[in-house]
């Protein structure tokens, strides 16, 4: 998983996070890359290095004022790729070049815990990138990524800085949800049930977001399970909460039938966690995120059609409505952005915002090397992200309002 990882519709798209396996790529079975990393090892001497001995090194270097040098080898004019195999083929590194270039201070060496292997193996991505550029070879994945370039200890600082994004603007709609929420079961209003699985889809997205910053910041196969679970987390109550206000299942009438099946889900989702502890599979994570992901936008859309009916119908009253007002006025002046300010268009903005994250989704399609090394097609989705959910609560209040004078 590259990645990138809500809105509603939207976790159908954030699958596309998980869906990259983790698998041996090009870049990793160079013989140039294999070759660099038993030169690193050995002349690093990974097997008995300490963070001590990684703190002194650095100290050494600074003494001796080495200044590190931006394409350390330059590949041969012309290789016989009959020979490709042997040792004389490939370039040559000195211990200098792996400890003079792409330092990292011990600081954050010891924060993202870039031991002597792992410092070794992203040194040798670089230097093997380095040396296609040079010889007008396009960029190759190692282990299913892209080499991208590290800033202060972390691999991909673009995707860390948009999934902080995500989740800034799912944490600033939370006090909103809980002030609706508050004030509706303080009358007795039975919406506050609906408005409680918002609130668990928000603290879910952003318990999801907060595992996709940590495993920008550093993969490592924890960071990424949190990863692949905080995502199938975000899906099942995504449907959660879409089934339950389209299906009415906030009733009182129908308690029973909303916690069997809740408990149904908390089920299908400890059980999943179990099957990829057991055994990981990344098709079946995607099948399941994408059956998931689906279902609840199908939900959605159809919710939106069947509000933009009810709202078209009457659309004088629904339109002047003291009670809507308020909740109207916030979604238009946002839709104002968008040269969108019509009322006409807030029944069916879910479908807008579906439309926009297709948009976000064809990146990932096309999935090209990263710009600098650091902004990538996964980035851009990532950023695309951030918009839905500044239009998604407010549209949900809007909605919950609506069903108050309807009745549906």
């Amino acid at each position: 998983m590259e990645k990138n990882k809500h809105t509603i519709p939207m976790k159908l798209y954030y699958l596309l996070l998980l869906a990259v396996p983790i698998a041996a790529s090009e870049g990793d079975r160079l013989p140039g890359f294999q070759d660099c990393l038993l030169q690193c090892e050995k002349l690093m001497d990974c097997n008995h290095a300490t963070i001590l001995e990684h703190i002194e090194a650095q100290q050494q270097l600074a003494e001796e004022n080495i200044e590190p040098v931006a394409h350390p080898v330059k590949p041969p004019e012309k290789r016989d790729t009959r020979s490709i195999n042997e040792r004389e083929e490939l370039p040559q590194y000195s211990l200098k070049d792996f400890q003079g270039n792409y330092r990292l201070s011990w600081i954050t060496r010891t924060v993202f815990l870039w031991d002597c292997m792992l410092d070794c193996d992203y040194k040798c991505q670089q230097f093997v990138t380095n040396q296609r550029e040079l010889s007008g070879l396009p960029m190759v994945q190692f282990y299913g990524k892209w080499p991208f370039t590290r800033i202060l200890g972390i691999t991909e600082i673009m995707l860390t800085i948009f999934s902080i994004g995500n989740y800034y603007t799912n944490f600033n709609s939370l006090t909103k949800i809980l002030t609706q929420y508050n004030k509706n079961y303080k009358s007795g209003n039975d919406s506050f049930i609906i408005y409680k699985q918002y609130i668990y889809l928000i603290v879910g997205s952003l318990v999801g977001w907060a595992f996709s910053t940590l495993f920008h910041m550093r993969d490592t196969s924890l960071t990424e399970t949190l990863d692949y679970f905080g995502a199938a987390m975000i899906m099942l109550l995504n449907f959660n909460a879409i089934s339950i206000r389209y299906f009415r299942l906030f009733t009182p009438s129908k308690r029973k039938q909303r916690l069997i099946f809740q408990s149904s889900l908390a089920v299908i989702f400890v059980f999943h966690c179990i099957k990829l502890h057991n055994k990981w599979d990344y098709q079946y994570n995607t099948y399941f995120n994408l059956s998931f992901g689906i279902m609840a936008m199908v939900l959605w859309v159809a919710h939106a059609m069947r509000v933009r009916n009810i709202h078209t119908k009457d659309f004088r009253m629904y339109n002047n409505s003291m009670q809507l007002l308020p909740f109207e006025t916030k979604l238009l002046s946002k839709l104002n952005y968008l040269s969108l300010s019509e009322s006409k268009y807030i029944p069916i903005l879910p479908v807008l915002l579906n439309l926009w994250l297709l948009v976000g989704m064809s990146f990932e399609l096309l999935d090209f090397s990263p710009w600098l090394r650091l902004l990538d097609a996964h980035a851009i989705w990532h950023l695309f992200t951030i918009i839905p959910p500044m239009f998604w609560y407010d549209w949900n209040i809007w909605d919950i309002e609506l069903m108050k004078l309807t009745g549906v």
